[in-house]
C-alpha cells in the first residue's frame, strides 16, 4: 500500500499508459526505462528524485506502513543497466 499521494501518482501513470496519452514526466520515465533496457546506466542526482519536491519525478516510492522503498526502474529487465 503506497502513501496516498504516491497511490494517485501510480494510478495516473497507469491511466496514461492505458490511454496512450503521456505527459512529460511519464515520457521521461519511459526514456529512462528504454536506456536501462538497452544496457545503459542511468544516474539521476538531486534530492527531488526521492523526496518528491517535483512530484512528477518520483523514481523512488515508499510503502505507507513500512517506509520500504520501491524503485521500479531497477526492475526493467534481467540484463538492464544500473539505475542510481
Amino acid at each position: 500500500k503506497f502513501i496516498r499521494k504516491i497511490q494517485r501518482l501510480v494510478e495516473s501513470r497507469q491511466t496514461m499508459f492505458d490511454e496512450d496519452r503521456l505527459d512529460w514526466a511519464m515520457a521521461e520515465h519511459l526514456a529512462y526505462g528504454s536506456l536501462l533496457a538497452e544496457g545503459f546506466n542511468v544516474r539521476i542526482s538531486g534530492q527531488d528524485v526521492e523526496r518528491g519536491t517535483f512530484s512528477h519525478r518520483h523514481a523512488v516510492v515508499k510503502v505507507e506502513d513500512s517506509e520500504e522503498e520501491i524503485i521500479l526502474l531497477k526492475n526493467v529487465s534481467d540484463n538492464q543497466g544500473q539505475f542510481n
